[in-house]
């Protein structure tokens, strides 16, 4: 049976759909990228084109402008013409190089710079209006200050010739003084004429100097004949006043005339037309038809966008349709020969998930595809499934035999659980020796003690009596020299035993501190065991009393250990003072062995004295709080074996083990590794060490 006829036909419908998609998206891209060359021709070339050409004939408008209002007085323009001739050269920058108007431009360059060079030399360094404001100003200040005054005080002065000369009977003073009469009225149309001359000096009149100069002549003459015919004192004065006045008028014209030259805003003027007529009018004729042939172009290329973007609008539009249309038959297809077939074959299949194992519809299906091939697929899972079933039945059974075997190993567990209760009470139980060890070391110390504070109270008593008895037969008189040695011998006595008692006291409660090794305060540090075990053991024998007991000490050149050296200095010390005090308490001389040897990952230290030893019977007590083979015989509390128990075991993180044979000495072996715990909260019981006795 052929069974590739669906696939192929899937397949050149997929292949065609492929193509056409292919083929628009080709198409897309094409038209894509000519409306994306259009757009980055009108946004990079004509639009900047267009746009700066106009910004440069709009800012070659304002800088014409800047130079008419500065001949008009304005000399702050000056900044605003420099700015705007700035930003027409930015503008220039920005016209993208095309070659069509590189000569247009470079012409515009050209005539742009020879307008910026003429405004510079013939407009503002000629002209400022600034010297014509202040020469106005001078001239104004002239006037009001010396040239008006001038003109009153010749005004007044012939006034008063006229009233004199109405009054004079002489003939000849008559004559003297019309004639004084007719000099003041010259020198009053003199000074006039000087006034003016000065006010069509600022108006740009070149000919009012040399009027200013000839009138000065005139005035100068017409004084010097005043002069003459000037008898008397008080006109005299007058003429000397008209005089200064005079020469203040004309020092100031002439300095005014020497600072201000009104020909140049008329040569500014001047520049400033010519300009306009030439350069400017050429210019913005030609960057007038720039921006005119850039909006033009701009205008196109949008036209062109336009086009190029309803024809690709079309061309979706029309692809979009075929490709809707072969969408629409590749799915009638698809649900004639494949949707249809597949809800055939899901059919079949949920109704085996069912439960059914005899569909009699999957027999009918005898499509010549791969459909057909899934069906006979089906067929044989049907036919698996019968067989699943059976074997169902089979695991169902097995399941029964689990179940069983699952019941046993629960009971398994609960006897699990029940051991492991049962050991939970027995670390309850060791807790509670714990607390029973703690009862009765707190209950020896507590005994130990209350014997020296016992002796101390009935000591203290007692000599508080005999005070008090001393002191009445002194207060009576009755103190015999007999009574007197008696009280003294009685309280030194009673001193030594209280000092021996308090002393006693004292020691307890020192050794019952060392009992709890404080892992608080010990301090961790790496040193050298050999160094620090052999110099106690020499301070130890040097300062001892009994000098007939030798020590040797044997042990490796160099072992470091990182430990807690204070507390494993007092074991060596406790160690020591127990063999002088009580292995050779009752011999003359002995020796003391002490060797430091390393073994693996531990330090070795053995301790063994040739004393009397200890009897058998007290090993397995020797480590006990308050346990003492001397009691009563000034041999200690019995805490010394266990202090060392307690650090070797607790805070060094090692073992003891001591063994004895009486008459033959006594040794203790003690291993603590080379790296000891950095924090050892937990404390253990006291323990028995491990004892034999040979």
């Amino acid at each position: 049976m052929q069974t590739n006829s669906l696939a192929n036909r899937l397949r050149l419908v997929l292949m065609l759909s492929g193509f056409m998609v292919i083929v628009f998206t080709l198409i897309i891209g094409f038209l894509s990228y000519q409306i994306k060359s259009t757009s980055e021709r009108i946004v990079e070339n004509d639009l900047p084109f267009s746009i700066n050409a106009l910004l440069m004939f709009e800012e070659l408008v304002h800088m014409n402008g800047n130079l008419l209002e500065y001949l008009l007085g304005e000399s702050e323009v000056t900044e605003r013409y420099n700015t705007n001739y700035n930003e027409l050269g930015l503008y220039r920058d920005k016209i993208p190089h095309q070659t069509q108007h590189h000569k247009a431009l470079t012409e515009i360059d050209t005539l742009v710079e020879k307008f910026h060079s003429t405004a510079k030399n013939s407009v503002f360094n000629i002209y400022s209006p600034v010297d014509e404001q202040q020469a106005i100003n001078d001239i104004t200040s002239l006037i009001t200050s010396v040239a008006q005054p001038l003109e009153h005080s010749l005004d007044e002065f012939t006034a008063q010739e006229i009233e004199v000369a109405q009054t004079s009977l002489n003939n000849d003073m008559l004559k003297t003084h019309l004639s004084v009469i007719r000099y003041y009225l010259k020198l009053v149309d003199i000074a006039g004429d000087i006034t003016n001359d000065l006010n069509r000096f600022v108006l740009g009149d070149t000919q009012a100097k040399a009027s200013f100069e000839s009138h000065n002549k005139d005035f100068q003459l017409y004084l010097n004949q005043l002069k003459d015919i000037s008898g008397k004192e008080y006109n005299i004065n007058k003429v000397a006043e008209i005089e200064t006045l005079f020469k203040k008028l004309i020092q100031q014209g002439e300095s005014i005339f020497l600072q201000y030259d009104p020909r140049s805003k008329a040569m500014a003027l001047k520049a400033v037309n010519e300009l306009e007529q030439t350069t400017f009018y050429y210019t913005d004729t030609l960057l007038d038809a720039l921006a005119y042939e850039g909006r033009e172009t701009v205008k196109n290329s949008v036209n062109t966008l336009n086009n190029k973007a309803i024809m690709t609008l079309l061309i979706i539009i029309l692809l979009s349709l075929i490709i809707c249309s072969l969408l629409l038959l590749t799915f009638a297809y698809a649900h004639q020969r494949v949707f249809t077939p597949i809800k055939f074959v899901t059919t079949a299949i949920a109704s085996l998930r069912a439960g059914q194992r005899n569909i009699k519809t999957l027999d009918s299906y005898n499509k010549d595809d791969e459909l057909g091939s899934i069906v006979e697929h089906i067929l044989g899972f049907q036919r698996e499934l019968i067989e699943l079933d059976e074997l169902r039945k089979l695991d169902f059974k097995r399941e029964k035999e689990l179940i069983k075997q699952r019941d046993k190993a629960n009971k398994a567990l609960a006897d699990l659980q029940l051991t492991q209760e049962k050991l939970i009470n027995q670390e309850k139980q060791a807790l509670t020796e714990k607390v029973t060890s703690l009862n009765a070391l707190v209950a020896g110390v507590a005994h130990e003690v209350n014997t020296p504070l016992g002796v101390c109270i009935t000591i203290t008593t007692s000599m508080h009596e005999g005070i008090t008895t001393f002191f009445e037969n002194l207060l009576k008189n009755t103190l015999s020299k007999s009574d007197v040695f008696k009280f003294e011998k009685h309280f030194d006595e009673s001193m030594v035993l209280l000092l021996s008692a308090t002393q006693r006291a004292i020691t307890l409660v020192e050794e019952f501190k060392q009992v709890a090794v404080d892992h608080i305060s010990a301090k961790r540090e790496k040193f050298d065991i050999v160094k620090v075990v052999g110099a106690k053991i020499l301070v130890l024998n040097q300062k001892s009393e009994r000098r007939d007991i030798k020590y040797e000490f044997n042990s490796d050149n160099t072992l470091l250990v990182e430990s807690y050296p204070q507390e494993l200095i007092q074991v060596v010390n406790h160690l020591y003072h127990n063999a002088v005090h009580h292995g050779f308490a009752k011999t003359q001389s002995g020796v003391i062995r002490v060797s430091v040897t390393a073994d693996g990952n531990h330090a070795d230290i053995v301790f063994q004295d040739n004393g009397e030893g200890i009897d058998k019977g007290h090993l397995n007590k020797i480590f006990d709080p308050f346990f003492t083979t001397t009691p009563g015989a000034g041999g200690g509390c019995g805490l010394g074996l266990h202090i060392v128990h307690n650090i070797v075991t607790n805070l060094l993180g090692g073992s003891i083990k001591l063994t004895s044979e009486k008459s033959k000495g006594t040794l203790v072996h003690i291993s603590i590794p080379i790296d000891a715990p950095d924090n050892v909260n937990k404390k253990t019981p006291i323990k028995q060490g491990e004892f034999t006795n040979d």
